[in-house]
């Protein structure tokens, strides 16, 4: 194991495992996304706290975005562009509104009614367009199995949009 996983695995499930109990979005696949969109927390925009690459809409004050090159893909090609991210006080803090994102919007409400199936929830955060890389949910997949990112999910329980035969 790297030493940015080795920092990764000490520093982020606690605010994977909060976000969880807070917003019902497993930790195993905030974390998977971490892990994906930040190098293992190594490429951060610097001063953002911002592991997920949360876009910044409110760009008024300077005092709540960054500025950062990033990679998107445009009409299928990979490009570098200069975007706006949001600032987090913490990385819990972005946890959670990564989880509130997640679980709060209509566009992602196909991924919280397959809440419990992490590998169901990555093909659905693909689907709903989270991001534009074309292999974003088989990555996801990858890292959550290959590095047992399920057993931060236990205790999961059901989140209060869930019904309880989707919970079962």
């Amino acid at each position: 194991m790297t030493s940015a996983q080795e920092n990764f695995f000490r520093i982020a499930p606690p605010a994977a495992i909060a976000s969880l109990k807070a917003t019902g979005v497993l930790a195993s696949v905030t974390l998977a996304q971490c892990a994906l969109e930040s190098g293992w927390l190594a490429r951060m925009p610097a001063g953002s706290n911002n592991c997920f690459g949360i876009k910044a809409t409110d760009t008024t004050d300077a005092n709540n975005y960054v500025r950062a090159m990033t990679s998107e893909y445009i009409d299928g090609e990979l490009r570098e562009v200069l975007q706006p991210f949001v600032r987090f006080a913490s990385l819990a803090e972005c946890f959670t509104a990564h989880g509130n994102l997640l679980a709060g919007s209509k566009r992602y409400a196909p991924c919280m009614a397959v809440w419990a199936y992490p590998c169901s929830f990555a093909c659905q955060l693909q689907e709903c367009g989270y991001s534009t890389a074309p292999d974003y949910a088989a990555r996801l997949i990858f890292l959550m199995e290959h590095y047992h990112l399920m057993t931060f999910d236990a205790p999961a329980s059901a989140p209060a949009t869930a019904t309880a035969t989707e919970a079962k």
